[in-house]
């Protein structure tokens, strides 16, 4: 009797993911899958059936399968939607099957405050994809994602609804912003240790820390107000003397504190003093002497940035003392914190099966599995 192997093999990577890693909880894991022939209840075709079918407090296990695009979502549940991280291919230790489960665009409507997805590779085909925030206490960590988006969710439980008190961390993202005709909205954000390929806009009393930028005259930051910005590295390379990241003429900044950060090539790309290290030499900061951000040919598409570990300092790259207190700055510092290669998720994953193919009721199949912890 023969054994199929596909339903056994994707249900390993979800209790991987899930399972060992969350905890055995009462939650009901929804599995999105498009492998034919899997016998689980809980296995969906799309993201948006597995959230319709989900109750509050579930899990959406995005899988990698044949055909691994699984469509839009529009959340309207507290959820905890988990994938296996992106650039698999790219970076050891990840897991081994390496095809990236991924999704077009996220919006968070009211009903969904204080949902999380983590390790999800948001895609729209060919372009960049887009999360849309209109709830409080969203968490991003370890994602691939072309823009966030804070909006305006209308009424919940008797109050308005806003994308505040949101987190993002240890994430590759193309654009973060609020809606610049509404103060109330993006209040309270915290994002850390993220790689963005552009400045951000339209945050209010938020802290903004440990991440890489890439900032030039079309990405500079923008209606940025009572906002902390510390050891974060600015990637200015060719911008020139008269190049300011934060406070230049045009914009609305204020209030901000900016402290402890880097910024390459242009000398007046941060205030003096504070600890920010200004004019930094292009060539010493990343591994390799690279420019990462220059190898994905235009900042407005992370779908052709070609992996992250070109992202890393060199081993003596200034910015790996140039933190508070003497630490790296950028996306890798920032101890248990720093940056995931590959955007894996935080609990154990498998990174090598091997089976010898079929078994009978006298011959036994042998699986071999290697795990690796990923915290």
């Amino acid at each position: 009797m023969k054994k199929q192997l596909h339903s056994f093999t994707f249900s390993i990577i979800t209790i991987a993911i899930c399972t060992i890693g969350l905890g055995l909880n009462a939650q009901t894991i929804r599995r999105v899958n498009n492998t034919a022939g899997l016998n689980d209840p809980n296995v969906y075709s799309t993201i948006q059936a597995a959230h319709n079918a989900a109750v509050a407090g579930d899990i959406i296990s995005l899988e990698p399968s044949e055909n691994p695009t699984y469509g839009n979502l529009v959340c309207s549940k507290t959820l905890k939607i988990v994938g296996p991280g992106y650039f698999l291919d790219k970076n050891p230790n990840t897991f081994f099957d390496k095809r990236l489960p991924a999704v077009g665009h996220i919006q968070f409507i009211n009903g969904s405050q204080n949902s999380s997805i983590e390790g999800v590779a948001v895609i729209a085909g060919s372009a960049h994809g887009t999360v849309q925030i209109g709830v409080p206490g969203v968490a991003i960590s370890r994602c691939k994602i072309g823009t966030i988006q804070f909006n305006y969710g209308g009424f919940l439980a008797g109050y308005e609804s806003y994308g505040n008190q949101c987190t993002i961390k240890s994430s590759i993202i193309g654009f973060v912003g609020g809606e610049s005709n509404n103060p109330q909205l993006a209040n309270q954000i915290s994002i850390s240790n993220c790689i963005l390929m552009t400045g951000v806009q339209n945050l209010r009393n938020s802290t903004i820390s440990y991440n890489t930028f890439n900032v030039d005259g079309n990405s500079r930051f923008y209606s940025v107000i009572n906002c902390t910005i510390t050891n974060n590295i600015f990637d200015t390379r060719g911008q020139g003397s008269t190049f300011s990241i934060i406070d230049y003429p045009d914009s609305f900044n204020s209030g901000n504190s900016v402290s402890n950060n880097l910024c390459i090539d242009a000398p007046n790309g941060l205030p003096e003093g504070s600890g920010n290290v200004r004019g930094a030499v292009a060539s010493s900061i990343f591994i390799n002497s690279g420019d990462p951000f220059g190898t994905y040919g235009g900042r407005a598409n992370i779908n052709y940035l070609p992996e992250d570990k070109i992202f890393q300092l060199s081993q003596n790259s200034p910015a790996k003392t140039a933190a508070a207190g003497g630490g790296e700055a950028g996306a890798f510092g920032n101890g248990v914190n720093a940056y995931k290669l590959s955007g894996l998720p935080a609990s154990p994953i498998i990174t090598n099966f091997t089976n010898t193919g079929s078994g009978t009721n006298t011959t036994p199949l042998t699986i071999t599995i290697s795990v690796r912890s990923n915290n």
